[in-house]
């Protein structure tokens, strides 16, 4: 016997338009979550594929310092988060991960300086995505000396690949 306010078949009642709207709102927020978590993991290391613009220095000859250009080259960077990764600018120094040190300068100036032992330094704006590189460690030692290093700066540009 069946009373006037149950419905005929109890069986199966179609779910609410507001159910399924919050089920699809969901599913949606889910795969948007996902996009943006697999996108900001990808961005995490960003090669640079970088270019020596411009170089210029001195160069020890006979027991004095000459001006003199380099030849342009071509490095890769990486860039995180964080900044540059020590192994990368550990390989534009032509040295080891462990002899180069780099920090980040924070919000107000975000530029990246990493240093080696050896007297080089790399400075990077990670906004323009230039930056240059100095050695300088050929400066030093007796000026008797019959050669030295050569002192040198080198400006370059980066383009992410």
């Amino acid at each position: 016997m069946r009373l006037a306010h149950q419905p005929a078949c109890t069986c199966y009642q179609q779910p609410s338009f507001k159910k399924t709207m919050q089920k699809i709102h969901i599913t949606l927020l889910i795969i948007l979550s996902s996009v943006f978590f697999s996108a900001g993991a990808i961005a995490q290391n960003k090669p640079l594929a970088c270019q020596v613009d411009k170089s210029a220095g001195l160069h020890w000859k006979n027991g004095q310092w000459a001006t003199t250009s380099f030849t342009t080259g071509k490095f890769i960077l990486i860039q995180t988060k964080d900044g540059l990764t020590t192994e990368s600018v550990a390989k534009v120094f032509k040295t080891g991960k462990s002899e180069v040190f780099c920090m980040n300068f924070g919000r107000a100036l975000p530029n990246t300086n990493c240093t080696s032992w050896y007297g080089e330094n790399l400075v990077f704006d990670p906004k323009n995505l230039n930056g240059a590189v100095t050695r300088l460690l050929g400066a030093l030692g007796p000026s008797t000396a019959k050669s030295r290093d050569s002192l040198s700066v080198e400006a370059f540009s980066c383009t992410p690949f």
